[in-house]
């Protein structure tokens, strides 16, 4: 019962459906996303290199996420070492340890995953016997903060760029060389930084004179990796699926990649260039995969700007012919303000007509020039209104303020529009207020960063001139911005810093809940280094720490677009084929646009209505192994999409928010078996139960197994409709004798009791009247308690652990397994098996 010590013991267990726990490979890949499960398996990057490197002939990947601070504690108290999640095998005996650098607020827990796997945070630290520790993602582009405690580092996109690692792995290892040797191997690699191979070279106030190779033979500057068709990698097919509910949990996948809108302030729709989009046939083959390897009922297009694909119309039409009656929805996370249109809308099968997102990033004209964001209070207005006219209720508005050339008229000027459109639409508004950093690779990456105090005061000049009620105010932490400005544009020198916060304490400094920014001040001091120092402005000419990464965009073209950016003079979508000089397109890279291709797959025709009622079907269920670790909402999550990876015929219910008509009866405690979980699920088709049994069970995760079935008619009440009588099995282990001694007469006491009081939530209770007849047999190991428990619709119920404590006491409770046994339903005055 250990795992009870952390919250969601389902982060740490594995065993998904989809995972990968081959031993057949030589070598092993631990997938590190330095944040928490919910956040990290939501990832689109994380998905489609899981399925990539397990793919390889020679490599097996795993799964390592960081531990929540109770885990973390949990280990570290145990003195035992992190470990994957799919075989549980210690992260420091893979072969090879790669973390995604998806925000900078993520380095501390990259430092305590190293710290708690054993494996020496720095690189010049680590000998043969450490794997190599890798990494890539969105802020690899300027890795120098970070340098320090990777062998490499992947510049750009990653599939190409993997998968010839692994190759260069599986070489070397054959050779039997040096791990210097390796590093020298994988150097030859298009888009491979190797952080030893560089030196950067300080001037005595600070800044860099030049950053040198230290080598003969190393690539300068290192050029980023580009993927030319990422038709070429048709995934994911198969994603995990979490049994704990992710911030993401549905299908997604990448209809393109890249961006042509040349917003100044966006890193990404730089470094991602050129725009490059997945064929539609192609879409809808990953699509129709992914809907039958996964049991999801929700697909997310994913892209800078989905409405910015080219075949977007044509692409949703097909999906909704595709999945006509099947209760599958399509949902487009980002849309452009410029482009959305009633048809549009009408296209997307949204969970529910209630929220929308757009960003018009700036209050007024003259600073959405200077953005580049092309589009006019006008357009915004009237998009607002199209969205009511199609049922839409609320929208939520992002903006960011500290931009260059800011004024406080630019300011206020947010609080106008939210106040316009509150006043000309009935929508409920939320305007969210973020804090302009400059990111490398972009025309503001010489800008200096607004200092804390005036966004603060910015902040305030918003709030005070909302004045409608119907308008949400939400705005970011500037301290946590402050960081993040500190470290997207840092050096090397910031690698003690990263440390030294580590030391103190500092995590999950993303989260607002945990970062503590006392833990960063006490590391610049120690470090003697001004956070200051790196939110200033940059000179034209210095050498700035990325120099020497090569993102393909030209720095004469960047600063062009820093001219025309203070003269407020905007350029036009280069996808017109009007050409904006950036650099990027020569040779075989460029811009390339999807095809439109006739499907191949037949669809299934629908013989029923997914909202008829036809009849019931109830399945008992064992419920044990790590199961039992899955609350009761999530497990009935994960029969939903069994359900749907099987083809039975679920009745969904109707309106806005349709959902599968499924329940499980009783909610299982955590941590507690059961050989009695009862599933109750509409059908809205004639099915036998052998079939449903048949077409179920081979699609449950391990853990559940069908152990009876039947079909029983609609008019068939609930199960929780009256009186239930639970019938749980205790097994009490790990005590002496004399706490066997003494269980008899404590139990004797217990239940001559005329009250038997707990306390719940601050509130006492009574469970005398929901407790029936209790037996006690002692046996060699330990103790077998039988209990029979009482629900009813009106008194609730009690937990057979409530009722162990009570009795023995919390530390017996705590030795205790638990399983359920039995459940019978009250007809008249008998007791039967539903």
């Amino acid at each position: 019962m250990e795992l009870l010590q952390v919250q969601k013991p389902a982060r740490y267990m594995g065993g998904e459906w989809n995972t990968s726990q081959s031993s057949e490979k030589t070598y092993r890949f631990a997938f590190a996303f330095p944040d928490a499960y919910e956040i990290a398996q939501s990832g689109l990057g994380i998905k489609i290199l899981y399925e990539l490197i397990n793919s390889h002939s020679q490599f097996s990947c795993e799964r390592v996420f960081a531990p929540m601070p109770d885990m973390e504690s949990f280990l570290r108290e145990k003195k035992e070492h992190l470990f994957s999640l799919e075989t549980h095998t210690l992260i420091k005996d893979f072969d090879i340890v790669g973390f995604t650098l998806q925000y900078e607020m993520t380095y501390t827990n990259i430092l305590n995953m190293l710290d708690l796997s054993g494996i020496p945070l720095y690189s010049k630290d680590r000998d043969e016997t450490h794997p190599f520790i890798i990494a890539g993602g969105p802020c690899s582009f300027n890795p120098e903060p970070v340098a320090d405690f990777f062998d490499m580092i992947v510049i750009g996109d990653g599939e190409e760029a993997v998968v010839e690692i692994l190759d260069k792995y599986t070489q070397w290892k054959q050779s039997g060389s040096s791990k210097m040797n390796f590093l020298e191997l994988c150097s030859e690699i298009e888009g491979v930084y190797i952080p030893s191979f560089y030196e950067p070279v300080f001037n005595q106030d600070g800044t860099i004179d030049c950053i040198k190779p230290t080598g003969t033979n190393v690539r300068f500057p290192v050029k980023r990796r580009v993927l030319e068709n990422i038709n070429r990698f048709n995934l994911p097919l198969k994603p995990a699926i979490p049994y704990v509910e992710t911030v993401h949990d549905r299908i997604m996948l990448e209809i393109c990649r890249g961006c042509t809108r040349s917003c100044r302030f966006c890193r990404a729709g730089y470094i991602y260039r050129p725009l490059r989009e997945r064929n539609t046939d192609n879409i809808l083959d990953i699509i129709g995969q992914g809907i039958k390897n996964t049991g999801y009922d929700e697909v997310s297009l994913v892209s800078l700007s989905c409405s910015d694909y080219s075949q977007i119309e044509h692409l949703l039409l097909l999906l909704a012919k595709e999945y006509e009656g099947e209760g599958v929805r399509v949902s487009l996370p980002s849309l452009r303000i410029d482009n959305f249109s009633l048809k549009l809308a009408d296209l997307v099968k949204t969970a529910r007509k209630s929220s929308l997102t757009f960003a018009p990033e700036a209050g007024s004209q003259r600073l959405r020039d200077v953005i580049n964001k092309n589009v006019t209070e006008e357009q915004i207005l009237s998009t607002l209104k199209e969205a009511e006219k199609m049922g839409w209720q609320q929208i939520k508005l992002y903006f960011m303020i500290g931009l260059p050339t800011e004024t406080d008229e630019d300011v206020t000027a947010i609080a106008d529009l939210a106040n316009r459109a509150a006043k000309e639409t009935r929508l409920r508004l939320t305007v969210s207020v973020s804090h302009f950093v400059p990111q490398p690779f972009t025309p503001f990456q010489w800008e200096p960063m607004e200092k804390q105090e005036k966004l603060r005061e910015k902040v305030y000049l918003i709030k005070n001139r909302l004045n409608y009620k119907k308008v949400k105010f939400n705005w970011h932490e500037p301290l946590t911005s402050f960081m993040e400005g500190v470290f997207t544009r840092g050096d090397r020198k910031l690698s003690k810093v990263i440390e030294h916060a580590f030391l103190s304490g500092a995590r999950f400094d993303g989260w607002s809940d945990y970062f503590t920014y006392s833990h960063w001040q006490k590391a610049f001091s120690e470090t003697e280094i001004d956070p200051e120092f790196y939110i200033r402005k940059r000179e034209i000419g210095e050498t700035l720490p990325w120099s020497h990464i090569d993102a393909g965009i030209s720095s004469d073209y960047l600063l062009e677009e820093k001219n025309r950016a203070e003269s407020a003079v905007t350029i036009n979508d280069c996808r017109d084929g009007s050409c904006t000089g950036c650099g990027l397109c020569e040779g075989t890279i460029e811009h390339k646009f999807a095809s439109i291709k006739e499907h191949s797959r037949e669809k299934k025709a629908s013989s029923s209505n997914i909202n008829n009622r036809h009849s019931i079907a109830r399945i008992r269920l064992r419920r044990d192994g790590s199961l039992r670790w899955i609350s009761h909402l999530d497990v009935q999550r994960t029969i939903e999409k069994s359900l749907k990876r099987a083809h039975i015929p679920v009745s969904y219910s109707e309106g806005f928010h349709p959902r599968p008509r499924i329940s499980i009866a009783l909610p299982l405690p955590l941590g507690h078996a059961s050989e009695c979980e009862w599933l109750e699920i509409i059908l809205y088709e004639e099915m036998t139960a052998e079939n449903l049994t048949q077409l179920l069970q081979p699609q449950l995760p391990e853990g559940l197994t069908i152990l009876d079935s039947k079909i029983v008619g609609i008019q068939t009440k609930p199960i929780t409709a009256g009186s239930v009588k639970m019938v749980n099995n205790v097994t009490i282990s790990k005590i002496g004798q004399p706490e066997k001694d003494k269980l008899e007469k404590e139990l004797e006491d217990f239940l001559s009791l005329g009250e038997i009081i707990i306390t719940r939530k601050s509130q006492q209770k009574d469970i005398k009247p929901l407790i029936g007849d209790v037996t006690l047999e002692i046996t060699e190991t330990g103790a077998n308690v039988r209990i029979e428990t009482f629900m009813h619709p009106t008194g609730g119920g009690v937990k057979p652990d409530e009722v162990i404590t009570a009795a023995f006491g919390g530390d017996i409770a705590s030795k205790s397994d638990y399983r359920r046994m039995e459940i019978f339903i009250l007809i008249g005055d008998n007791w039967q098996l539903p």
